[in-house]
């Protein structure tokens, strides 16, 4: 009698993993790496109170394009995704120069010109992965003083 209970439970043990697995890999098959990146951050509210806290300080548009203080999200987007196809190559360097940012490693060299680096404010890193998940998802406003 244990002999056949233990043989009973090996067996479902078994088909459950099976079927798991088998269930795990026919929703990867079609995935991409940047399906699986997305997938990361669900909560797009998050992204969004991290933006409106954390970035529009200093990247709110403003009535008077001199009393702007960094770039508008908006061209933030539009320059980072001509040059990072993927979501995931978006994300990775809007992170990494938001982390870090640095004169070599801008690709915005007009906002460069205009408001010089974006200083280093120790952002979390987490917190940077979701704002960036946030704006490359979502359409920002352009300026009434943008040509």
């Amino acid at each position: 009698m244990k002999k056949q209970l233990f043989t009973l439970s090996a067996i479902v043990i078994a088909a459950f993993s099976l079927s798991f697995c088998s269930e795990t890999t026919a929703k990867n098959e079609n995935k991409s790496p940047d399906d699986t990146y997305s997938e990361t951050f669900i909560d797009n509210s998050i992204g969004k109170e991290l933006l409106e806290s954390k970035c529009m300080v200093c990247h709110k548009i403003q009535d008077d394009k001199d009393a702007m203080l960094a770039p508008p999200i908006a061209h933030i987007k539009r320059k980072y995704s001509k040059v990072n196809k993927s979501e995931q190559a978006f994300n990775n360097a809007l992170i990494s120069f938001t982390i870090n940012p640095k004169k070599e490693d801008a690709m915005m060299f007009g906002a460069l010109k205009q408001f010089g680096v974006m200083p280093n404010l120790n952002f979390n890193k987490e917190e940077v992965a979701k704002i960036a998940q946030y704006i490359y998802a979502n359409d920002f406003p352009e300026p009434q003083w943008c040509d």
